[in-house]
């Protein structure tokens, strides 16, 4: 089992390579720490390496484990991870994973845009709460 998540990270996962080039560098220009992968098999391997607090994948990642899969991995492993599903189609598993609200936090159409992205993980970024702080209540 993994260990737990303490710091700001993004996993990426999709197929197509320049795309996800792409995203990790611009993550990266936003100061959050992101990896990116290929394949499914390769997010399961990852994920089981090393904690994530957001994992972002395309819904259709090539032949084998699709991005519901890894999203659901994801879920499995960092229950109180944010996971993010990219598509370009509508598909009726995306669906009923979107109404279940265990496994995909949120969807995103393709072509995505970078504010959005940045937007959907934003409490990715944040520290985790200390519990021996106390938190600052509301007038």
């Amino acid at each position: 089992m993994p260990g737990s998540i303490d710091e700001a990270t993004v996993l990426l996962v999709d197929d197509n390579d320049i795309l996800l080039r792409t995203l990790v560098r611009a993550l990266r220009c936003m100061g959050i720490e992101a990896d990116g992968v290929t394949t499914g098999a390769a997010a399961l391997r990852r994920l089981t390496a090393r904690p994530y607090r957001a994992v972002i994948s395309d819904y259709m990642i090539g032949p084998g484990i699709d991005g519901l899969e890894v999203l659901t991995a994801a879920a499995r492993f960092y229950p109180d991870s944010i996971r993010i599903l990219l598509t370009g189609s509508a598909d009726d598993r995306i669906t009923a994973a979107c109404e279940q609200g265990s496994v995909v936090t949120r969807v995103l159409q393709k072509p995505v845009e970078l504010d959005h992205l940045r937007q959907a993980i934003g409490g990715a970024t944040k520290e985790p709460p200390n519990p021996e702080q106390p938190q600052a209540s509301q007038p």
